[in-house]
């Protein structure tokens, strides 16, 4: 029987270089000179000399396989966490936080004195204002908004804590903004109100030997608390920040950037689709008429008075409620009063940030007399003619953000955006090695290159693969086995019922539970209908409404489980993984003899 463990063990640093170093000589002889020299680097040890290796587009190598498989050999670096490079990530993200907070600074103080601008910024800046206006309409009553907790954690609650039984029990936090506005708000949501009122009488109850109280004396005890400052996995070279948000404050923007979301998607961009993204990416990088901009640190340069000065006044309240605006960090024992307005960790942020750039990229081309058909951003992505692109490099620049140079592209032969990178049209997006190796990212290394046509460097990673424990076959259900020729059981049973397919073995992942009973469960079924069946944009991100739908959650296995299926004690994170037995139609490959399999 194999043992799972085998299958999550992960290598030694010496023997991730030593399969990392079988890669790079396949990719050197199919490449060229790029190649040759990032191989010399890694030869040597220089693997920061790897990753800063910056490509120039515009002087490409006759062999156009060299750019090609450098890339590749970069993409094996770049996104690590398992090499020393000396740097701490954690301090060099902290530091450019800080660098950003500056920024934000000087951004609100340009927008409280109305700093002039060039005569064409200024009316973008109008055009963009008008243009908001016109995308957000009035603002909503709260009982037009669907509230509903994310799949992260709060400052009331533990990443392992991360379900919404949970949440409902925990202790009622928000900042000093949503402090006036808290009971009210609760009181939308009268079952969550009234739990916490029964807990805080039973709790007095027993520290008074039981004298009887009036539950209408009670009401939830509401803390003002800050946001927390933390750090994320970003690249190898540094950390991401977030702020973790108090728990009322990220139910409340989780509604506001639902609504939000359904506005833009009402006038032409939706957030759910980045296919259209890189397909202009992909256009771009074959007519050399489409930008893609990329904005350095853009969530944490939305400053306060920018978005003061685009959003209508009520609008900017309504959003003001539920922004954190002050924040800690315990390694420095420090608060921070924030000078940008929101953050990533704030629920709405991403949505704020694409309405934002969105509509200054559509008032850019308006100004100029530009069609702006190709005009889209999803969060700071942004696409927009090449002949718009020095009004919009100025608007960004006054608007306090700063474009990053090595990653935005309006001249030459390649384009990126959403994930997608083209050159000439072609898909030459490497693979990232983002972790220390083991069975399953070999497994998902292989999958990669093997739907890549790279066989050769399929065949490498396939050398290094416990041959005696492998499990194959078809695409389609994941990378819990190898995609590859493979053979289907079956059994006489399945023949003598009419079942003309088999089955295959793959591993899955295996959910981490918290089976402990919480005083909010009673009111989990409440909240389960009403988020349910409000406006879900969630499904994307694997949980809705705190249930699992491990059809997206599971990056292992494609198995579908029906959104319908629940597991309302599931939280964030993995116990290990399982091997599972999958029936299916699909004999070769790829291919599906059946449509309905």
């Amino acid at each position: 029987m194999v043992k799972t463990m085998s299958f999550t063990k992960k290598k030694s640093v010496q023997g991730s270089l030593e399969i990392i170093g079988t890669l790079v000589q396949v990719c050197c002889n199919k490449g060229g000179h790029i190649c040759s020299k990032l191989k010399k680097l890694f030869d040597q040890g220089d693997y920061l000399g790897i990753i800063d290796y910056q490509f120039d587009y515009h002087n490409l190598p006759l062999d156009s396989n060299d750019i090609l498989y450098a890339r590749q050999i970069q993409g094996l670096f770049s996104k690590q966490d398992f090499l020393n490079l000396g740097i701490d990530k954690e301090e060099v993200a902290f530091l450019k936080f800080l660098q950003s907070e500056e920024q934000c600074r000087e951004t609100n103080r340009r927008f409280r004195i109305g700093a002039p601008a060039y005569a064409g910024v200024e009316e973008v800046l109008y055009l963009s204002r008008r243009k908001i206006a016109s995308i957000l309409g009035d603002v909503p009553d709260i009982s037009e908004l669907t509230f509903k907790f994310g799949p992260g954690t709060n400052t009331s609650t533990s990443m392992e804590e991360a379900n919404p039984r949970i949440k409902l029990s925990s202790s009622l936090e928000c900042s000093m903004n949503f402090a006036p506005f808290a009971r009210a708000f609760l009181s939308e949501f009268p079952n969550w109100e009234a739990a916490h009122q029964v807990q805080s009488c039973l709790e007095d109850r027993k520290m008074f030997n039981d004298i009887t109280f009036s539950l209408e004396e009670y009401w939830p005890v509401i803390s003002v608390s800050k946001g927390q400052l933390c750090f994320v996995p970003k690249t190898c070279k540094t950390k991401r920040v977030i702020v973790k948000e108090t728990i009322l404050n990220g139910f409340y923007q989780k509604g506001v950037g639902s609504y939000i979301r359904q506005c833009l998607a009402e006038h032409g961009l939706d957030l759910r689709d980045q296919q259209k993204n890189r397909d202009l990416a992909r256009k771009g990088s074959e007519s050399d008429r489409i930008a893609t901009i990329d904005l350095s640190a853009a969530s944490d340069t939305i400053a306060y008075g920018f978005v003061l000065d685009q959003l209508p006044p009520e609008w900017f309240h309504f959003l003001e409620i539920g922004r954190t605006e002050a924040v800690t960090y315990k390694k420095k024992d420090l608060t921070i009063e924030l000078q940008k307005f929101s953050s990533m960790g704030n629920a709405y942020t991403f949505e704020l940030e694409s309405l934002l750039f969105y509509s200054l990229a559509c008032s850019v081309c308006e100004h100029l007399h530009i069609d702006s058909k190709d005009v889209r951003s999803y969060g700071d992505d942004i696409i927009i003619p090449v002949t718009a692109v020095p009004l919009m490099t100025e608007v960004i620049s006054y608007c306090g953000f700063t474009i990053n140079l090595e990653k935005s592209y309006w001249s030459g032969p390649f384009r990126e955006s959403c994930g997608a990178d083209y050159l000439y049209g072609f898909d030459i997006r490497p693979f990232y090695l983002k972790e220390q190796i083991s069975e399953r990212v070999l497994y998902l290394m292989h999958n990669w290159f093997v739907r890549h046509c790279e066989n050769e460097l399929a065949d490498a990673v396939l050398s290094f693969v416990r041959h005696d424990e492998a499990l194959w076959g078809p695409d389609g259900y994941g990378d819990g086995h190898l995609v590859g020729n493979h053979k289907l059981r079956t059994s006489r049973t399945l023949i003598r019922n009419g079942y003309g397919g088999g089955v295959f073995d793959t591993y899955t992942t295996k959910k981490r539970h918290n089976k402990r009973r919480y005083f909010g469960d009673w009111v989990y079924p409440c909240y389960s209908i009403y988020a349910r069946f409000g406006n879900s944009d969630e499904y994307e991100l694997g949980f809705c409404d705190g249930l699992v739908t491990w059809d997206k959650a599971d990056s292992i296995t494609g198995t579908v489980i029906p959104s319908t299926s629940v597991d309302p004690d599931a939280t964030r994170g993995l116990t290990g993984y399982k091997k599972i037995s999958i029936y299916t139609l699909a004999t070769s490959i790829f291919g599906r003899v059946n449509q309905s399999d």
